[in-house]
């Protein structure tokens, strides 16, 4: 400017002037953006376009990494035809939604413990855990063993695996494990087996026995992946009767098929996700002459999810239902960015608890979160509290909702603090008053003139989940068998 005019008030009208133009020019663009299915993330609008097109949204939530498109990143893969399991809807997942999701049906009755909608059986098999005083006594991970074991099952239902790999979830360690090394019933002994059959069906308890007396970790370098040796799993070749002989407690060595290995997988996978907390009941005490530390620590996630993801992967092509979490097996994350993912998540925790980390520093880290690890609802959760009390509403509400896409998917909690269930119902509840914000309207229904003895007009719970029902469950015709 002041090379190009001689005036220094002349200079001064031009920049005002170039300031009032940029900013029409602004306010054009969110106008236009809103009009094309607008995401508003942290406060600030990205276009449908900016969030699909090949370049960096100005948000910041949506970008290129190590080299992947953005079509692989969300998870496209309509070149393969798998059966896919639906977790809250069959798009792929966007950075942050402004519309609530829907819950899967199977997802909606694991939510409400209506297990016989997802298992005729259910009922029955549950009655059996129950009537078992070591399934009721004995101190798994994080819970007792019968809560481990249906978390489990669950997480299996809500991925839509056959009814006899979810079975085999449900029991998945009656004959011990590979590394547990407690058990309920007799591998070696006929009579238990049968037993077991006459519960979860013989197939089911082929799957259990399989698990629970073969060295899993030798299976297509399982033990490699965990401990960085490997990154990817050995492939399964062959289709899915193609064998693979693995080491076994009873028979020295085993042959079992590639559906079958991917089966015991897909329950390992749940298995593990159901516990994932970094001080283990079981593993680290039960297990140990002198445990290193003490229970139950201070409950922060375990960090699992880059095998996790990476054994997904590998199982893809062989497993009967390909489940919904990290975009139906397409993506792995690494465990530097699990490690650093969590970490900031846990400062924000902590910083809130003793008040040292102020709320931007907060956002700062829950972002930096998300970005690295993009498949757990929690830090969304945590990022819309702190807008919904800084009374942004609007961006409150796409967290509130992005978190309960993301536990829909995963169907398992990864902050072992609060259950599944509890994480869900309180997403819904925030989403619910900061979407009544965005309309103008009180945070929540009055229920008439009636008041408690603080002067608080009394609401009716009922009215409350009618107001969320709209988002509380999908189609029945999406049951999972």
């Amino acid at each position: 400017c002041w090379r190009t005019v001689e005036s220094t008030n002349m200079c001064v009208w031009w920049k005002m002037s170039m300031a009032v133009f940029l900013l029409l020019v602004c306010v054009a663009s969110v106008h236009t953006s809103n009009k094309n299915d607008s995401h508003d993330t942290f406060g600030v609008t990205c276009s449908t376009s900016d969030v699909q097109g090949d370049d960096e949204c100005e948000c910041g939530h949506v970008r290129e990494a190590r080299g992947v498109s953005h079509s692989e990143l969300r998870g496209y893969a309509e070149d393969e035809p798998r059966v896919m399991a639906s977790s809250c809807s069959s798009r792929a997942s966007s950075p942050y939604l402004s519309s609530p999701p829907r819950a899967s049906e199977s997802v909606h009755q694991l939510l409400m413990e209506n297990y016989t909608a997802l298992d005729t059986d259910a009922d029955r098999m549950v009655a059996a855990l129950r009537a078992m005083p070591g399934f009721m006594s004995f101190s798994h991970a994080r819970s007792i063993f019968k809560d481990h074991l249906l978390g489990t099952w669950g997480t299996l239902v809500a991925w839509g695996q056959p009814q006899a790999v979810c079975r085999a979830g449900l029991f998945h360690t009656a004959y011990s494990g590979d590394l547990f090394q407690f058990f309920m019933w007799d591998a070696a002994d006929d009579a238990s087996r049968a037993e077991l059959r006459t519960i979860v069906g013989e197939k089911a308890e082929r799957l259990v026995y399989l698990f629970g007396t073969m060295h899993r970790g030798a299976a297509m370098g399982l033990s490699e992946v965990i401990s960085g040796t490997r990154e990817h799993p050995h492939p399964l070749v062959g289709g899915a009767q193609g064998r693979v002989e693995v080491p076994h407690r009873l028979l020295d060595r085993i042959e079992v098929s590639n559906e079958e290995l991917a089966a015991i997988m897909m329950v390992t996978l749940a298995d593990y996700m159901d516990q994932m907390v970094e001080v283990n009941a079981w593993r680290d005490h039960h297990q140990v002459s002198a445990p290193p530390t003490l229970y139950p620590g201070d409950m922060r996630p375990a960090i699992c999810l880059y095998w996790l993801s990476s054994m997904c992967h590998g199982i893809r092509e062989h497993a009967a239902v390909v489940p919904p979490i990290f975009d139906n097996c397409t993506r792995t994350i690494l465990r530097t960015d699990e490690i650093e993912a969590r970490d900031r998540y846990w400062s924000v925790v902590v910083g809130e608890a003793t008040g040292s980390m102020p709320e931007s520093a907060q956002l700062e880290n829950l972002l930096s979160a998300l970005e690295l690890n993009p498949f757990v609802g929690e830090p969304h959760v945590l990022a819309a509290e702190i807008f919904f009390r800084k009374r942004g509403c609007e961006s409150a509400v796409h967290h509130a909702a992005t978190a309960l896409e993301k536990f829909y998917s995963l169907a398992t909690a990864w902050d072992k603090r609060l259950d599944f269930n509890a994480w869900v119902a309180y997403a819904r509840m925030l989403l619910l008053r900061a979407q009544r914000c965005t309309e103008g309207r009180h945070e929540l229904p009055s229920a008439g003139t009636q008041h408690n003895a603080l002067g608080m007009p009394l609401v009716s719970i009922n009215e409350l989940v009618e107001d969320m029902l709209p988002h509380l469950r999908g189609n029945a015709n999406e049951r999972q068998t």
